[in-house]
């Protein structure tokens, strides 16, 4: 939202984001590779935003993706290709724009199921990471181990410090 009639950064951060789309998905209308970076977001998003419906906590496709992201994020640093600094900046923006970073669908079961989905309709696991601050990359090799470690992170990272996704009474009728 622009801060004054002034404000350009907002349309500014919303260009640059479609062009980047653009970029990459444009070589690649057929889908013929499924490795695609602007998937962050999409590992169990879809799924989570899916099985939230009806719940008072239901997410909006954003909100899911955002909770995505933040769990991936925190993935990324598990594995050691993403720093503790830059983790909490990612984390810090999505808080920032009013995102969650939590979500309680977000289970360890569900996301077996999710990324069971995920690797059977991906062709894989196909997991695009944040390497640092505007830098990602593919990942289809993570062990449950993994899993389980990013698991204990990230629900001591955001499950009480997540904006809220409650509907209210009003808002949901």
């Amino acid at each position: 939202q622009p801060q004054s009639k002034d404000d350009t950064v907002p349309s500014r951060v919303l260009q640059i984001a479609i062009e980047t789309m653009l970029e990459e998905l444009t070589p690649n209308l057929w889908e013929d590779c499924l490795d695609r970076l602007v998937d962050f977001g999409h590992g169990v998003g879809q799924c989570l935003e899916m099985d939230s419906l009806g719940l008072n906590v239901e997410l909006m496709h954003g909100e899911a993706v955002a909770t995505d992201m933040s769990f991936m994020t925190v993935l990324s640093n598990v594995l050691g290709h993403l720093s503790d600094s830059d983790r909490d900046r990612i984390l810090g923006i999505l808080h920032t724009c009013g995102l969650p970073t939590y979500h309680p669908v977000l289970t360890r079961d569900f996301f077996k199921v999710a990324m069971e989905d995920r690797i059977k309709n991906s062709l894989g696991m196909r997991l695009p990471l944040p390497v640092g601050m505007g830098k990602a990359r593919m990942f289809n090799d993570v062990t449950d181990e993994q899993f389980e470690a990013t698991f204990v992170l990230w629900e001591s990272l955001c499950k009480h410090s997540t904006v809220s996704v409650a509907k209210s009474k009003a808002r949901a009728e």
